[in-house]
């Protein structure tokens, strides 16, 4: 029988154990990640040339704008296309109701801001995670080799998750990112690995899209 002492003591033993094995799993789980980075290009001039982008959506404001986030995606994706590095982008985010449209925001910034041309410039709905745009980017549009772009943090996670798709994928970094990022990222990181090899997330699917 535990005496009182010892009682008293257990929740702190508990608490330390539990703090301990997350960090452990914490630590285990970044691994894979730290693998990722080296897929990551400093610069569009280090880059090789793809048929295809991807551009992950981060937020839109309440006059339909991009975000600063997802506005310094979109510049450096577009910078990559207007030197050749990317033919096609597909412009990936949420779309749960008619007053938010990340895709269509995302496609106007280009054209408006770079004069892209549309025709270059897929919109993907149903994009409303990284696990769904990948799985969607491989699935719906046939896409086989990408270069995503997204920040630092998140580019890791978005690569291995791609690849896990069957997507041979690279990165390209924007200049922004979430002030609480890198503190997200582990937590987004174990979600990651639940949804690609215990339970995956609801994506929506249906007939292949030429692009």
């Amino acid at each position: 029988m535990f005496s009182r002492a010892v009682c008293k003591k257990l929740p702190v033993k508990l608490a330390c154990l539990f703090f301990v094995g997350m960090f452990v799993l914490f630590v285990l789980a970044s691994l894979p990640m730290i693998g990722m980075k080296k897929h990551v290009y400093a610069t569009t001039s280090q880059a090789p040339s793809f048929e295809y982008g991807i551009v992950f959506g981060s937020g839109i404001d309440r006059r339909k704008q991009p975000r600063g986030e997802l506005r310094s995606r979109l510049d450096i994706a577009a910078q990559a296309m207007l030197t050749g590095k990317v033919k096609k982008l597909l412009l990936s985010g949420d779309n749960r109701t008619l007053q938010y449209n990340e895709p269509e925001a995302m496609k106007t910034y280009l054209i408006k801001t770079y004069r892209i041309d549309a025709e270059k410039l897929q919109e993907d709905f149903a994009g409303r995670s990284t696990y769904e745009t990948c799985e969607r980017a491989r699935k719906i549009f046939s896409i086989r080799k990408a270069l995503l772009f997204s920040t630092r943090s998140h580019l890791p996670r978005a690569i291995y998750t791609c690849r896990h798709f069957g997507i041979q994928s690279y990165g390209m970094a924007s200049g922004v990112s979430a002030r609480n990022a890198y503190y997200r990222e582990p937590l987004a990181v174990l979600k990651m690995y639940f949804n690609l090899y215990i339970y995956g997330e609801k994506t929506i699917l249906g007939e292949k899209i030429d692009f």
